[in-house]
């Protein structure tokens, strides 16, 4: 896993519409570069990543900033909930995995015609599935008009 470069993290937040106590989340965050970018504008930055990057905080303190959660999790499962069916977030942010090197576990179970020995149809696969999840997290957990 890499780093998106930071240029690529402030247009990232800026079409998000990211500013100031926007309330953004990045299920994918790594090391936390597009929180940052996401952070510089105001944002109240919550990251995630099922191999949370222990750079993450370091980070935010490193540019005096704060990240207001970090956890290892699911991108299915994130720890807040709303308690209105009108979303939580303003805002999710984020550089999904969609390599064949990248390992992302999802709740879900995998379709039954992957076929183990065929690659490129298993990482399609996987790439699907967690831009299946995503979209879901995003329905469920964005408010009206907020952008992804």
């Amino acid at each position: 896993p890499t780093s998106m470069q930071a240029k690529h993290c402030f247009v990232a937040a800026s079409l998000a519409q990211v500013s100031k106590n926007s309330f953004v989340w990045d299920p994918f965050c790594g090391s936390g570069s597009i929180l940052l970018a996401a952070g510089h504008w105001g944002a109240v930055c919550i990251g995630s990543d099922f191999h949370l990057d222990h750079r993450i905080k370091a980070n935010f303190k490193r540019f005096g900033q704060e990240v207001l959660l970090c956890y290892q999790g699911d991108l299915a499962k994130p720890p807040l909930r709303s308690q209105s069916s009108l979303g939580l977030f303003d805002a999710i942010v984020c550089d999904p995995p969609y390599d064949v090197r990248e390992k992302v576990i999802l709740t879900s179970t995998p379709p039954p015609e992957a076929k183990s020995n065929d690659i490129t149809n298993a990482s399609t696969l996987r790439f699907l599935r967690i831009m299946t999840q995503l979209l879901n997290s995003a329905s469920k957990y964005l408010k009206p008009g907020s952008r992804l």
